[in-house]
């Protein structure tokens, strides 16, 4: 019987939880994740090039299970948590006893501007999507990268506003908020651009919430591995500890508020979120 390699993409909205799915993902016996590969940067831009991801992911697994040493962002000897407080790459060598290991790999804006042309080209993959409510994603931008705090979808690597490979309304929502001079708008605009990608492939998704996620990371993840194909025995390095949700509204003002609910809101319902509901409740 032929096993297809339990290989994972990770993506979603920046500032939802990836680093922190990966780390989790980490604490799993046969399990890498890979922290934002560079390497991908040279398959992504060419759409007709989408067979090259599924040579890379082979490549990878050759050098792991050979036991070479390969780039992740470690830190101290750990998976980064969180890349807006360390931003560090170590070469190191993980950990494997079987070549059927899980291989996941994350990156957010640059899988979710390609994302139809790797589902076509890895059909046989996981995809996870993050999500997390608007309210803190968007306070997080505020304080975070420039490209997210400004919403410059012009200077983006990839799925920016001149981006050809994308589909019009994409490219729409785009030029939409290229145009738009308020700060706040545009990065509600932007959260809801992104959120609209992922509904849009969200039956070929596993959407994860962040809220989910800390509160029970032992339960997510056997759900991930329930999901993937061929999936090695679930077993954890060491007991997955929930944590509590982390939040930085207060950086949030009143024009925050009010573009979040207006351009976000209903977006966010589809995710579980009541927006209205939890403005009112601050």
């Amino acid at each position: 019987m032929n096993h297809q390699a339990p290989n994972i993409f990770v993506t979603g909205i920046p500032r939802s939880g990836t680093s922190y799915l990966c780390t989790q993902l980490h604490n799993l016996k046969d399990c890498v994740a890979i922290n934002e590969p560079e390497e991908i940067f040279n398959i992504l831009p060419d759409p007709n090039n989408m067979h090259g991801m599924r040579a890379y992911y082979d490549a990878l697994r050759s050098r792991i299970a050979a036991g070479e040493p390969i780039a992740n962002k470690i830190s101290n000897g750990k998976l980064i948590e969180d890349t807006a407080v360390v931003f560090a790459e170590e070469l190191y060598r993980p950990s494997v006893s079987t070549a059927h290991f899980v291989l996941a790999t994350k990156n957010t804006l640059g899988y979710l501007a390609r994302l139809p042309y790797l589902l076509e080209a890895m059909p046989d993959a996981l995809f996870i999507a993050c999500v997390r409510n608007p309210l803190d994603t968007l306070a997080s931008w505020k304080s975070t990268f420039s490209h997210l705090s400004g919403a410059t979808v012009r200077d983006l690597r990839l799925g920016h506003v001149e981006d050809p490979h994308l589909d019009a309304a994409a490219r729409a929502r785009l030029r939409e908020i290229d145009r738009e001079g308020r700060l706040e708008v545009r990065r509600a605009l932007f959260w809801s651009h992104l959120a609209m990608i992922i509904l849009a492939h969200r039956d070929r998704l596993f959407v994860l919430r962040y809220e989910d996620l800390v509160a029970d990371p032992q339960g997510r993840l056997q759900a991930v591995y329930a999901a993937m194909q061929d999936a090695p025995p679930f077993v954890p390095e060491t007991p997955f500890v929930p944590s509590s949700v982390r939040s930085k509204r207060l950086a949030l003002n009143e024009q925050d508020h009010a573009a979040i609910l207006e351009h976000c809101g209903e977006v966010a319902k589809q995710f579980g979120y009541d927006l209205a509901a939890d403005i009112g409740q601050r």
